[in-house]
């Protein structure tokens, strides 16, 4: 691994897949991968449409609570954790893994090893999906944030995972080109480490619960390792596959790619623990500690990607996707910086359980790791589906979502901010400091409100162009038939 090439655009000299013309073609690659990618993508934007939907009555259900409260199954307790769910789940791991699947292809040269049985793995795991939200709207749920499927949907999804997982790791492993890259090592990371997360949470919270204190521990660095170990490294992967592609440049430094790689992974673990939790002290210590050094690792790969993207001011490939990719990976360093402030016992005094660790919650999920995903699938797309996106939908798409996301980082992260001064205050009460929030939450809704709209512009392009598709496939094979 530390011998490997820094570019993955630009294979190291003499590799194998530059000496033999028998290895498949980048169109026969592509080939391999349509129909499953095509299904996954297609089933996750509908996810994130499902979910920007709840999610929008949810936001609107914490300043007008009487809304639908006659109604069981749309209480904000279950509506809020639906529908993140539906966006961790069904959108961002299942796009995540078709996305790094494809990475895998193009920078192995190789092609899909099957892709009906990444299909049948992507069938399983939306079963999942399905099952896990079913049971949080009939009162199932575990209560563990990021974590409220029930131990049935638990299941599913797992052996959806292991079926989808192998597919990639042996594509990886029949790979024509040996040499690795900086996302394959992000991408092979998170997908050994995510079944480790979902298998030990399930047996420790759900099969056979640990007693006590011990449970919110194992609930935090879940949830912690869900994000830092699972979906960001997928996004950084994809980010790290981009930003050369784009720029059409090499990697600029490849040995400050692998001191990020490995900072990370040995860091990003042991945080996650809030200052305030009724836990041993030396755990939230340690997590404070490691919050911090985590912007070492961070502004690496921060200063690599400016570096590599800054020698070329004409964006010769996917410029669509640029915009995207580069806006995540601005919002990357922000969020970096939020979460080790959040994390300090000065300020995590005056934030914490406020609406300040929803924004950057938000900021995480949504500005880096499903901004990085919008990129990816809008240069993927195009080269498996041989068709153009509307260009029209796309702006929009992008307008809409960084105007909602925003709006609603910015509105939590105010309100929380004068939220936890309010009630920090012995002269005020504390329903003064919810009263100080309500505002921002209604900002919040607006921005839930443009995100939809962007999310449903984002649907149809993908319907159009798998329209587009279809048409251009019957074309050919009535052209064939004559």
């Amino acid at each position: 691994m530390m011998r490997s090439s820094s570019s993955p655009n630009q294979p190291a000299s003499g590799a194998a897949g530059d000496r033999d013309p028998a290895f498949p073609t980048v169109e026969k690659i592509d080939a391999s991968c349509r129909g499953a990618l095509m299904f996954l993508f297609t089933a996750a934007l509908l996810w994130l449409a499902l979910s920007s939907l709840f999610a929008v009555l949810g936001s609107v259900k914490m300043h007008a609570a009487g809304m639908l409260a006659n109604v069981d199954w749309l209480t904000y307790g279950r509506v809020r954790p639906a529908a993140v769910d539906m966006f961790l789940y069904g959108f961002l791991s299942q796009a995540g893994i078709a996305a790094a699947i494809w990475i895998l292809c193009r920078l192995g040269k190789v092609a899909l090893v099957s892709g009906v049985t990444l299909i049948v793995g992507a069938v399983f795991w939306n079963l999942g999906v399905l099952l896990g939200v079913f049971g949080i709207f009939t009162g199932q749920s575990t209560g563990y944030e990021w974590f409220e499927f029930p131990q049935y949907a638990v299941a599913v999804l797992f052996v959806a995972y292991l079926i989808m997982g192998i597919v990639g790791l042996l594509t990886f492993a029949y790979r024509n080109e040996r040499h690795t890259y900086v996302s394959q090592w992000f991408i092979l990371a998170a997908f050994f480490i995510f079944p480790w997360l979902l298998s030990t949470a399930g047996l420790l919270l759900l099969v056979s619960p640990v007693r006590g204190a011990t449970q919110a521990a194992i609930a935090y660095w879940f949830a912690n390792g869900f994000l830092l170990l699972w979906l960001m490294p997928l996004a950084l992967g994809i980010i790290f596959y981009m930003v050369p592609k784009v720029s059409n440049q090499l990697l600029n430094n490849h040995y400050l790619a692998v001191i990020s790689f490995w900072s990370w992974l040995l860091t990003a673990g042991w945080s996650g623990i809030p200052v305030g939790a009724r836990l041993p002290a030396w755990m939230p210590s340690v997590s404070t500690v490691a919050s911090v050094l985590l912007l070492v690792p961070a502004v690496a790969m921060f200063i690599n990607w400016r570096a590599t993207w800054i020698k070329s001011p004409a964006k010769q490939e996917g410029g669509v996707a640029f915009k995207f990719i580069s806006f995540a990976a601005f919002a990357f360093i922000l969020w970096a910086l939020a979460f080790a402030a959040n994390f300090l016992p000065p300020v995590a005094q005056v934030v914490e359980f406020t609406l300040f660790g929803l924004a950057i919650a938000q900021l995480a999920t949504y500005g880096v790791v499903a901004m990085a995903i919008f990129g990816a699938i809008y240069f993927i797309v195009p080269r498996i589906a041989g068709t153009e996106w509307i260009f029209g939908r796309v702006k929009g798409h992008f307008l809409f979502s960084v105007a909602g996301l925003v709006l609603i980082v910015f509105a939590w992260g105010v309100g929380g901010i004068l939220q936890g001064t309010s009630w920090n205050n012995p002269l005020s009460d504390f329903m003064k400091s919810v009263r100080v929030a309500v505002p921002f939450i209604g900002i919040g809704t607006i921005g839930f409100l443009l995100l939809l709209i962007a999310h449903l512009l984002f649907l149809s392009n993908l319907v159009s162009v798998i329209r587009r598709c279809c048409t251009a496939c019957c074309g050919s094979g009535k052209e064939a038939r004559k």
